[in-house]
């Protein structure tokens, strides 16, 4: 999937609209063997309409996945935006054929079809309701090293972007939406990548994120801090003024620069912390955990 983008530049004519009853449509009219007989109209109106309506909604949240970061392009670099069959391979070559058959055989009756992130997830549940199982036994030992290397093989994947990386598409996305007015709601993106494109993009355009992070040093999630906002306060004038391009940014599945501390969850690069130890993971955190809740599924 991640190869069809690689001599494709960012264009109107990639988008597809779905029409119930119809199926996926195209953006571009459909020609006829002449070149100009129009056989069929795309929907670039409907979908100039629908992103016109969007962008002037009271509330407007944007909700991507994989997909979204293949478009991230590294010319100087082989390594590019992973796929789930790209992350999968990726820990059964980081652990070994062996112990990850074995540990996919401890979960014959579910269907994982090949995802990785729903058999971290099982293996995470198994870990946290035999908490109380033999510090010898063998299965939970396997299962919590399994754990601890294949997202370390997942968080070597996903760290492809670079100041150098040709995000265009994120770069578009974060300044058409993030410089709605003011006076709207901070718009909403969420994702379920663990890579920084959003952030990258952001970084360059000078726009501001609110990530559940605190501004202080060390960074560390709450998910109040969402309630927050930022203002500019002037001299000469009683009440702050909001400030343009900022938007919220939740990362469901959690993030490439988080690491676990203790019972806190951090935003670092370095080697403190650790990103996933056993179940105690930041990958999936909030989700799963944070310091001002019990854990939930």
């Amino acid at each position: 999937m991640a190869k069809y983008w690689e001599d494709k530049s960012s264009q109107a004519n990639h988008l597809r609209l779905y029409v119930a009853g119809e199926g996926w449509k195209a953006s571009p009219d459909k020609l006829g063997e002449d070149g100009k007989t129009v056989e069929e109209h795309g929907s670039k109106s409907h979908l100039a309409s629908a992103f016109l309506n969007a962008l002037n909604a009271t509330n407007l949240l944007v909700l991507t996945g994989a997909g979204t970061s293949f478009c991230a392009i590294n010319a100087k670099e082989k390594l590019q935006a992973p796929g789930m069959s790209d992350l999968w391979n990726a820990v059964k070559t980081k652990v070994g054929e062996k112990v990850f058959c074995e540990v996919c055989t401890e979960f014959l009756n579910a269907k994982i079809n090949d995802n990785i992130e729903k058999l971290l997830s099982l293996c995470k549940i198994y870990l946290e309701l035999n908490e109380g199982a033999d510090k010898k036994d063998a299965v939970k030992l396997r299962t919590e090293k399994f754990v601890k290397d294949a997202e370390q093989a997942i968080l070597t994947r996903v760290g492809f972007v670079t100041p150098e990386t040709a995000i265009d598409s994120h770069l578009l996305v974060v300044r058409k939406i993030g410089r709605r007015g003011v006076r709207k709601p901070r718009a909403k993106f969420f994702t379920t990548n663990y890579d920084l494109c959003f952030e990258e993009a952001a970084r360059r355009q000078r726009f501001t994120i609110i990530d559940g992070f605190s501004h202080s040093l060390d960074q560390v999630y709450d998910r109040s801090h969402f309630d927050y906002d930022i203002v500019r306060r002037e001299a000469g004038k009683d009440a702050p003024d909001y400030i343009a391009n900022v938007f919220h940014l939740y990362k469901l599945h959690g993030s490439l620069d988080w690491r676990r501390i203790s019972s806190e969850i951090v935003r670092s690069s370095g080697d403190e912390g650790f990103p996933g130890s056993g179940h105690e993971s930041a990958l999936y955190a909030p989700l799963v955990r944070t310091n001002r809740q019990p854990w939930r599924w």
